[in-house]
């Protein structure tokens, strides 16, 4: 035989809520036992009434569950900042009802919280929040979350750290096949690591990887790739700050695309051709100096003997004006003689 005690005032209540009278409700349930009114609270939710049932609640978990489901999230977040034990849990329900409303700063807390890692690297490469990337990419490989710390580490540019971190998580091969395509300089470093750790296990295989500096012609490229990454990834480890904006991806989007060794060799080629032309044009030049002095010889020439012959047309023209004065003076003389002899006769 089992017995129990159950309240009056409970009963009054429930059957008040029952026909929807709240204000009679209201009156009887100041007479309600505390240790009654997480009971009614049930009985609130069970038929509806989630926002009276939070508010007569004392049980902490079911006061959470209802403010999560009523969106309250301060109320939320004022309970799960006094749970120690299931807190985890808690963090998590909040932080995906903040990011429906759009609460992102509380959902960034909630996500450290309860060490959502994915929930971060999705909420920081959404926004482009390249200092909540590097600290993620910290702290995920504190954790042993290598998964999510290269994903960090590659979508800031960190090829060589991302290098790194393949070494410490084991993933040696995976490394050499990275630094082949971003980091080619450190492939001779990895291929050797990458034997060491094969030869414990297969010396034989071990012995059959290549060395792109022992067999340049299996390495298609390889030493154009060396001249590119010297070239175009001369500092890869750029400061937070000097990343291009989010906003600036359409003008950017067009260098995913780029091949840079045929750049590489377009470059090469340009500049071979213009030290090529070079000399060619010293030499027309000089060349086309002495014909320009030859050209204007013969003008001097020129200019010379026209000056002569005006020199010796302005003297001939002058000794003829000086005999015509000559003959008008004789036959002047001539005239005056001739008047005197007639003078004389006289």
């Amino acid at each position: 035989m089992l017995s129990y005690s159950l309240d009056l005032s409970v009963i009054e209540y429930q059957t008040a809520v029952l026909r929807k009278d709240f204000g009679a409700a209201q009156e009887i349930f100041p007479r309600i036992p505390e240790k009654d009114r997480t009971r009614v609270a049930h009985f609130l939710e069970a038929n509806g009434h989630h926002k009276q049932a939070l508010n007569v609640t004392t049980d902490p978990d079911h006061k959470f569950e209802l403010a999560i489901f009523l969106g309250e999230l301060k109320i939320a977040h004022d309970i799960a900042e006094n749970d120690k034990d299931d807190a985890v849990h808690k963090w998590r329900q909040i932080s995906e009802l903040a990011l429906t409303k759009w609460q992102f700063k509380l959902a960034e807390k909630a996500m450290w919280r309860a060490n959502d890692f994915s929930g971060l690297l999705v909420l920081y490469s959404s926004l482009a929040d390249a200092k909540g990337i590097s600290q993620l990419a910290v702290r995920s490989v504190e954790e042993g979350r290598y998964n999510i710390g290269f994903t960090c580490l590659f979508l800031l540019g960190r090829a060589n750290a991302c290098l790194d971190l393949l070494i410490k998580a084991g993933r040696v091969p995976e490394a050499c096949f990275m630094a082949r395509s971003y980091v080619p300089s450190r492939l001779t470093e990895l291929v050797a690591l990458w034997r060491e750790e094969l030869g414990k296990t297969n010396p034989k295989i071990a012995q059959s990887l290549a060395d792109p500096t022992q067999f340049p012609n299996l390495f298609h490229n390889f030493e154009e790739s060396l001249d590119a990454e010297k070239r175009f990834y001369g500092n890869p480890e750029i400061a937070l700050e000097d990343l291009p904006d989010a906003i600036r991806y359409p003008e950017l989007a067009s260098q995913l695309d780029r091949n840079l060794i045929e750049e590489l060799k377009t470059l090469a080629t340009e500049s071979l051709e213009e030290t090529t032309s070079a000399p060619a044009i010293a030499s027309v030049t000089s060349d086309e100096e002495p014909k320009q002095e030859q050209a204007q010889e013969p003008e001097n020439k020129q200019e010379k003997v026209e000056s002569l012959g005006s020199d010796h047309a302005k003297s001939s023209a002058e000794g003829a004006d000086g005999s015509e004065e000559g003959g008008e003076s004789d036959a002047s003389s001539k005239k005056e003689q001739g008047g005197e002899s007639e003078e004389i006769k006289g």
